[in-house]
This record gives structure tokens, C-alpha cells and sequence, in this order.
């Protein structure tokens, strides 16, 4: 992958997530996952120190690590559906699992 297709995919990416998050696709399109292959940003509320990754989309399974806030991390893949919202697959060192979509900023700083 070269340097413009790195550059552009975070915009794309960010445009699909919103537009899977606003509820413009009908829940049986929005169900599935596409891959990413990225690189984002973590971001987090204030009053967030660390944001947990799990072993698969939700906040009912497995917690299998935490990542700190502004870290880079590379996002594989990302899913939406009706029941458990976005989360994106994603990968920073030896840690990999899903987080929320929403905390991730998909466009350089």
C-alpha cells in the first residue's frame, strides 16, 4: 500500500463510520465488516484514563487488554450492526482485540 493510499483511507473510513453510525443504511446492510487497514488515533472522554479492548464486538465479552489515550494503534477491520453499535478491530504491539468505534480518530492530527 503506498503513502497516498494511506493518507486517503482515514478520511474514506471516517465518512463510512459516520454514515453507518447516523442509521443511513438499513440494519440487515449494516451488519457485517469490512477491512480497514489503517492507522488512528485513540481518543477518549476526559474522564476516561484507559480504554479497554475485547476479545470481540460488545461490551459483554472478554476484556483482553487497555490501550492509553493518543496512542496510534492500526485498525484491521471494523463492524456495525443494531445490537452492539461500530467497533473496529485493532492492533498495537503485542495487544489486538475491539474497541468502539467512537474512540478512535481516523484523520491525522
Amino acid at each position: 500500500m503506498n503513502i497516498v493510499s494511506k493518507l486517503t483511507l482515514p478520511a474514506l473510513i471516517g465518512g463510512l463510520v459516520a454514515l453507518a453510525v447516523s442509521g443511513v443504511f438499513s440494519p440487515s446492510v449494516m451488519a457485517g465488516s469490512q477491512n480497514i487497514d489503517t492507522i488512528a488515533r485513540i481518543s477518549l472522554d476526559r474522564d476516561q484514563t484507559l480504554l479497554t479492548l475485547y476479545a470481540a464486538p460488545g461490551q459483554l465479552d472478554q476484556a483482553v487488554g487497555q490501550l492509553e489515550p493518543r496512542v496510534w494503534v492500526w485498525v484491521d477491520r471494523c463492524m456495525s450492526d443494531k445490537e452492539t453499535g461500530s467497533w473496529c478491530r485493532v492492533e498495537r504491539g503485542q495487544s489486538a482485540g475491539w474497541v468502539e468505534a467512537r474512540n478512535l480518530s481516523l484523520h491525522w492530527e
